[in-house]
């Protein structure tokens, strides 16, 4: 139980660490919109400003992702389930986390096939010229991240399954 209760911490860590770097994030894209609209007014906009907003957003919903799982922020289907009997929910839920899990485990999977090709390839934004790998990694961040949430929310559940009737 000790082991859980270190892995947990160590989720709800990640999760929000991750997720005051996409606030930063957010706050950054915020500044740089606000400046581009008002540099456009004086017929000098920030080259590169909607490009990078792009990919600040990018990194924000991935940041986030952990910290929205973690504080069950996630569209759920409670208005039907909560009709069912304790142990159907139960088992709704272990199902619906493992199906989540497997979907987010396929997501890092395939962002790290993703990024290491673009490493490979060397491809970049075309303006600013922004590694496209340095996204897939923050991607491959952020899908683990939750990933290891959907673990513990799992693991939780299973824990919490001998006193479900």
């Amino acid at each position: 139980m000790r082991v859980f209760r270190y892995y947990s911490q160590f989720c709800n860590t990640i999760a929000t660490l991750f997720n005051y770097i996409g606030m930063a994030f957010i706050f950054i894209t915020m500044i740089i919109i606000s400046l581009n609209v008002v540099m456009r007014v004086m017929k000098n906009p920030i080259p590169g400003a909607i490009e990078l907003s792009e990919t600040m957003q990018v990194i924000l919903v991935f940041m986030a992702l952990a910290y929205t799982g973690l504080k069950k922020g996630h569209i759920a289907i409670d208005f039907l389930v909560q009709h069912f009997p304790r142990r159907a929910q139960f088992i709704f839920d272990i199902g619906a986390n493992s199906v989540c899990l497997i979907f987010s485990l396929i997501l890092t999977w395939q962002s790290v096939v993703q990024a290491n090709y673009l490493v490979s390839n060397g491809t970049s934004t075309m303006m600013l010229h922004i590694p496209l790998s340095i996204i897939f990694w923050i991607i491959v961040a952020g899908s683990a991240a939750l990933s290891l949430i959907y673990v513990e929310e799992i693991l939780i559940l299973l824990t919490a399954g001998d006193k479900v009737t």
